[in-house]
C-alpha cells in the first residue's frame, strides 16, 4: 500500500485548478494530515505543504474560491463504517486544538451529506433538545474561540500564512518531525493574529515563532487572546520579527498584536 505521505497532490502540469474528483482526493488526504498532525504523528510540514496546495486550487477559482468551508472530522459512513479520524484515542486538549484550527483557519472545501450523518449534535425528531453538553471542558473551550472568531475581524477576513519557528532563534523552518509545532497568522489591515499549537504530547517547548515584520515593526508586543494570560515581546533581528512561547504539551494559544 502506498503511504498517502509519498503521494504528490500538487496540481497537473497545465492545470490551474483541480477538478472536482481531484479535490475531493487532496481533501480526503487533509483529513488524515490534520488529524495526525494533532495527535502528534505527522510534521507540521508535511500538513503545511498540501493545505497550500489545496487552498492555491480554490483561491484561482475567482468568487468561488472565496467560500470555503471546514470540517475538522469525516461524519461520513460510507461503507457502514462510522469515520472517527480526529476524535478517535483523541484527548480533550487535542479536540479543541482540532477544532481551534478549524475556527481560526481560512479553511478547505467540504461537502454536506444527509441528516443522518450529523444525528450526533442533533435529533430530527425532537428538534428542541441540544445533545451536547454545555457544562464539558471540551464544549466551553470551543465556544471562548468560536467567540473571539465573531470578535476579531482578522480571524473571519485577514489573508493566512503559516509560520515558521526555531527552538534557537536561527534556521527558522517548517517543522519536519512529528510532535513539532504548527503556527500561522491571519492579518488583516495592520493587525496579526497568531495561532500557535504544540503537538508534542509530552514536552513543553520554548519556540521562536516568526510574525510579520513590517506591521509588528514599531509595536513592543503581542498579548494572548487565548490560552494563556499577559504578552510577549516582539524581538527584532536581521530584519525577521518574532516571539519566544512557553508551550505545554498539545496546547493552543493564539495572540494579537498590539
Amino acid at each position: 500500500m502506498i503511504s498517502f505521505h509519498n503521494v504528490d497532490l500538487s496540481p497537473k502540469p497545465g492545470k490551474s485548478a483541480w477538478t472536482a474528483g481531484h479535490r475531493e482526493w487532496q481533501e480526503k488526504f487533509i483529513y488524515f494530515l490534520l488529524a495526525g498532525v494533532i495527535k502528534g504523528q505527522t510534521p507540521p510540514g508535511e500538513f503545511i505543504k498540501h493545505y497550500d496546495a489545496l487552498q492555491r486550487s480554490v483561491l484561482s477559482e475567482g468568487k468561488y474560491g472565496e467560500l470555503m468551508v471546514s470540517s475538522i472530522d469525516d461524519h461520513q459512513r460510507a461503507g457502514g463504517e462510522i469515520k472517527r479520524w480526529l476524535s478517535f484515542n483523541a484527548c480533550p486538549k487535542q479536540v479543541i486544538a482540532g477544532m481551534g484550527f478549524e475556527l481560526c483557519a481560512m479553511g478547505t472545501p467540504g461537502e454536506g451529506n444527509s441528516y443522518e450523518d450529523w444525528e450526533a449534535m442533533f435529533t430530527p425528531d425532537e428538534q428542541s433538545t441540544n445533545m451536547l453538553s454545555q457544562r464539558s471542558y471540551i464544549y466551553r473551550e470551543i465556544t471562548a474561540i468560536a467567540a473571539l472568531c465573531g470578535k476579531e475581524a482578522a480571524l473571519r477576513h485577514g489573508t493566512m500564512h503559516f509560520r515558521q519557528t526555531s527552538a534557537e532563534r536561527r534556521n527558522f523552518h517548517f517543522s519536519d518531525s512529528p510532535q513539532g509545532v504548527l503556527a500561522f497568522s491571519r492579518i488583516l489591515s495592520n493587525e496579526e493574529i497568531l495561532v500557535v499549537y504544540n503537538s508534542a504530547v509530552a514536552d513543553a517547548k520554548e519556540e521562536y515563532v516568526l510574525v510579520d515584520p513590517g506591521i509588528n515593526k514599531d509595536k513592543q508586543q503581542m498579548r494572548y487572546i487565548y490560552g494563556r494570560k499577559c504578552g510577549v515581546e516582539i524581538q527584532q533581528s536581521n530584519g525577521a520579527s518574532f516571539v519566544k512561547l512557553y508551550l505545554e504539551p498539545k496546547q493552543l494559544v493564539i495572540l494579537k498584536s498590539n
